[in-house]
């Protein structure tokens, strides 16, 4: 298994080796001074063969040490280079595994909420394509309601005053909410100009000019999940404070 102590402990054997190389190199470089010196002192008489003999075979041993020793480098030095190697394709592989995580990633959606899948339109072993809905999830902690009141009645209500609410599903069951918003724009209905966007609440008598009816936008406090559905009708009262 390839660890930092490892590669540190192959680097320190290098930089061991390299400081014996140096010390071989200075014993056979002074080894071979030692034989030139002695070797022009022989035909004097101011040496022996035998000191001669001596000097010779101390430099061919310092020489056969350095060269151990530089084999030992060389060896050390290869050991060092497939470390550093180790070390580059461990960080190739550590970005593949990396990259293949945000893959799988990528290819898993999950849900912003807990909620009731509705409308599935696939099955297993199917594949899900980009900007192909294949269900729809609704949202089962947040309910909202949307009542529409007389634009007369608008001047009482603000964000935030407090509501009742009752479902025709099961009117024994009241539940309590507040204001979120109040509709500011609806489509006209008598033929006027048409904004996108915009909610078309219909008035209720055509012959006679009636108030406009603007959507108010109630959020649901503690909703029942099992009862409430949307597109369900209710019924809000508004107790303005």
């Amino acid at each position: 298994m390839l660890t930092q102590r490892s590669v540190d402990a192959q680097k320190y054997a290098a930089s061991s080796v390299e400081a014996t190389v140096a010390k071989a190199r200075a014993a056979a470089k002074q080894a071979s001074d030692t034989l030139r010196r002695t070797e022009p002192l022989l035909s004097e008489g101011f040496v022996s063969a035998e000191d001669v003999n001596r000097a010779r075979t101390a430099q061919r041993a310092a020489e056969a040490d350095l060269n151990a020793v530089l084999l030992q480098a060389q060896q050390a030095a290869s050991a060092v280079s497939g470390v550093d190697a180790l070390v580059a394709q461990r960080v190739a592989v550590q970005a593949d595994i990396a990259l293949t995580k945000l893959h799988l990633d990528m290819a898993t959606v999950r849900a912003p909420f807990d909620g009731r899948v509705v409308s599935l339109k696939t099955s297993i072993g199917q594949f899900a394509s980009a900007m192909k809905p294949i269900f729809t999830l609704i949202d089962t902690d947040h309910w909202y309601i949307i009542a529409n009141f007389r634009e007369t009645e608008l001047k009482a209500i603000q964000a935030g005053t407090p509501a009742a609410i009752r479902l025709m599903s099961d009117s024994s069951k009241t539940f309590q909410g507040k204001v979120d918003s109040i509709g500011f724009g609806v489509l006209p209905d008598d033929g006027g100009m048409v904004i996108g966007g915009l909610p078309r609440v219909s008035r209720s008598i055509n012959w006679v000019r009636v108030a406009q009816r603007f959507p108010v936008k109630i959020m649901v406090e503690k909703p029942d999940a099992s009862l409430f559905r949307i597109g369900a009708s209710a019924v809000a009262t508004l107790e303005p404070q």
